[in-house]
């Protein structure tokens, strides 16, 4: 038990150090995407994680403000934080809660949070989203819908 919980602070430290890798915040709303008037703003859910599905469970979501805020869930902990306003990296740095959860869960929040924190570029075609780092595809989103009143 001892070394199950030394080895998921390790991972959670790694997954920390790798999302404070920027430390520029975003002062505006990004750019319209290359696809028309699809922009990076709004509320997404992951179904891609590198080459896999979206691990089953609590959803993997992201949320982009058109004042640059970021939020999300990994599955286990939320976050929040800015969009970087540098050429680097796509995100500043992203504060994170400290909840433990599931091994499988806590391997997919590491995945999550690295691929989140190395992002440099992102796509948008019809309602999705690709994070990427350089040319690879890292993350894919479907946007979701507004619920209805």
């Amino acid at each position: 038990m001892r070394i199950r919980l030394i080895a998921l602070v390790t991972l959670l430290a790694a997954a920390w150090i790798g999302l404070g890798a920027s430390t520029a915040a975003a002062e505006k709303a990004v750019e319209p995407a290359a696809e028309g008037e699809a922009r990076l703003t709004g509320d997404w859910k992951l179904v891609k994680l590198g080459e896999e599905d979206a691990p089953k469970g609590e959803a993997i979501t992201l949320s982009v403000s058109a004042e640059g805020k970021v939020s999300g869930s990994t599955g286990v902990n939320r976050f929040s934080g800015q969009l970087a306003n540098e050429g680097k990296k796509l995100f500043g740095p992203l504060a994170m809660t400290r909840r433990a959860g599931l091994p499988e869960a806590m391997a997919a929040e590491a995945a999550y949070t690295k691929a989140l924190g190395e992002a440099n570029r992102f796509s948008i075609k019809e309602d999705k989203l690709t994070l990427l780092t350089d040319d690879k595809p890292r993350l894919v989103f479907e946007r979701q819908k507004p619920a209805k009143e």
